[in-house]
């Protein structure tokens, strides 16, 4: 159960494997962002995925919001990659919902700019096996509108 910021990041930087979150309200799912934010750093790359609505982009504007103190971004859908800077590092905010092959992601670049920096990546599917990340977060739509998040660490 989520208590609170404090206790959610302590209760993340002690899980191994698989952490489950379920009925979160889309505030605990902001909650647990910003205890991801906390495990960050540079060459972390993290998948968020899930279906269209679930919450993958309320997810990455916080961890961005935490790292960079920016409050105006928005989603990468058309522009597909946003850089923003950290004061150790670049945060790269990718999102591949549009991208229809692998061609079209060599072309865009994205491997030169994960090295050194913080990458988000939302539809990581489409990389296949071509890229590991730290971690995978999973977050899918519940009843009553609710979510269920699942963190998977690496």
């Amino acid at each position: 159960m989520i208590v609170g910021r404090r206790l959610l990041r302590v209760d993340l930087v002690r899980t191994r494997g698989v952490r489950r979150y379920l009925g979160l309200s889309l505030s605990d799912v902001k909650d647990v962002a910003l205890g991801v934010s906390g495990l960050l750093a540079s060459g972390s790359v993290v998948f968020v995925c899930g279906e269209v609505g679930a919450g993958k982009t309320v997810f990455c504007r916080e961890i961005i919001k935490k790292l960079t103190l920016d409050p105006f971004m928005g989603s990468p859908t058309f522009p597909v990659v946003c850089e923003y800077q950290c004061p150790a590092y670049k945060l790269c905010h990718i999102d591949l919902y549009r991208i229809n092959s692998i061609s079209e992601v060599n072309e865009l670049g994205i491997y030169d700019l994960i090295d050194g920096n913080v990458t988000l990546i939302e539809w990581p599917e489409i990389l296949g096996d071509t890229l590991r990340c730290c971690l995978r977060v999973s977050i899918l739509l519940g009843e009553q509108n609710t979510r269920n998040l699942e963190i998977e660490f690496f």
